[in-house]
């Protein structure tokens, strides 16, 4: 076999054929390595043909991503070899937020180390008392992440509800709280952790993402080898519009850097950014606005953006990340949003003013003794309760 470079699929048209990504090393081709194989089909069981299939690492979505093409059957084969080598060591311990959040049964905690240390990430109810230790013992520098299942050290399924989980390192603490949604009925299940698909062991965790053109694009940003068992089934949905764009003296557009309109910014949001970059045709989920993704400002939507959107799901802090990300984006924001709202109890209203007191006006009337005012900026919505009809 003659020798291969790593193949840039940002630049390469993916057709009907099988696609492998991989470092080979020159000489005789060595054994096939660990492989993952399945099919692509629509809600219909119609198969996807040409979807594209790729796993990014997540320690470094600057390599190129192990990737396949789904053929006429909606079938595809990806060779699981090592992605490329040579990633940054961070400058500074980070504890990112849990993906998804909302979760069930499973989720994904990223944790960041700047030199090798003893490391202990463990998680606790809402008591504070200990529920499962996921990590414990020394770890090398770098990206890390590690899966919880819902389950304590004894490999029982927890019950719904918050969860702190507290990382401890190199004398720091850093804590962070999820949320697990209905648990999993005393399902019994293991935590993996990794640091990137290094080897193709089956035990890291990859960024999958599915696409091809007429497709709404699939992202996973916790897919788990080990946990597929035989070929996996992916499902997508047929797109039925273009990519949308809008300008920024539009009203409120959303986040900076939430391109699927789900109202956080996380790493689905960075793999999104990924997919759009080879395939500008791309629509995204929801309704995504993808010129949200546009995080540095370049006037394009790109590797850059996509590498500054994870850095901000494990480390809102990291000075090397630009102003404004998860922040509201269009005219409203100053418009509508930059106000302070209060319950006026004695005439039963809801009022607004702009900061400095001027401008006053009332937002809601007719109330019965309103309290407990919260504002969501991000849905441009306000809540509160009102004591006299009870709702």
């Amino acid at each position: 076999m003659d020798r291969m470079n790593p193949v840039d699929t940002h630049r390469t048209n993916i057709t009907g054929t099988l696609l492998l990504v991989a470092l080979m090393a020159a000489g005789p081709a060595a054994a096939a390595g660990p492989q993952l194989e399945g099919r692509v089909r629509l809600p219909s069981g119609e198969p996807a043909a040409g979807a594209q299939v790729r796993l990014y690492d997540l320690t470094n979505l600057r390599a190129a991503p192990l990737a396949a093409a789904a053929d006429a059957s909606g079938r595809f084969q990806l060779s699981l070899e090592a992605s490329p080598a040579g990633l940054a060591v961070p400058d500074h311990y980070g504890l990112g937020a849990n993906y998804p959040n909302p979760f069930n049964p499973s989720t994904v905690i990223p944790y960041q180390l700047p030199a090798a240390t003893d490391v202990r990430l463990e998680v606790f109810n809402i008591l504070g008392q200990q529920v499962a230790t996921l990590v414990d013992g020394p770890r090398p520098p770098g990206y890390h992440t590690v899966r919880w299942d819902a389950t304590d050290a004894a490999g029982r399924a927890v019950a719904a509800g918050v969860y702190l989980y507290r990382l401890q390192g190199g004398g720091v603490s850093l804590t962070e709280r999820m949320v697990l949604v209905d648990g999993q009925a005393g399902t019994p299940a293991a935590s993996t952790e990794g640091s990137g698909p290094a080897g193709g062991d089956g035990s890291a965790v990859y960024g999958l993402t599915v696409s091809g053109r007429g497709l709404v694009p699939h992202v996973d940003p916790a897919f788990s080898v080990a946990q597929a068992a035989g070929p996996v089934d992916l499902v997508v949905q047929a797109s039925t519009g273009a990519s949308r764009s809008r300008a920024a003296t539009t009203e409120t557009r959303g986040l900076l850097g939430d391109v699927d309109s789900n109202r956080r910014v996380d790493l689905a949001d960075a793999l999104l950014v990924l997919v759009y970059s080879s395939d500008p045709s791309t629509v995204m989920p929801n309704d995504g606005d993808v010129s949200l993704g546009d995080v540095n400002a370049d006037g394009r939507v790109d590797l850059a953006d996509a590498w500054l959107i994870a850095t901000y799901s494990i480390d809102p802090t990291d000075p090397r990340l630009p102003a404004g990300i998860g922040a509201l984006v269009g005219s409203a924001t100053a418009s509508g949003l930059l106000k302070i709202y209060w319950t006026d109890r004695g005439n039963d209203k809801i009022q607004r003013a702009n900061l400095d007191g001027s401008d006053v006006e009332d937002v809601v009337t007719g109330l019965t003794d309103p309290a407990g005012l919260v504002v969501d900026a991000a849905a441009g919505k306000i809540y509160w309760t009102d004591w006299g009809t009870d709702k």
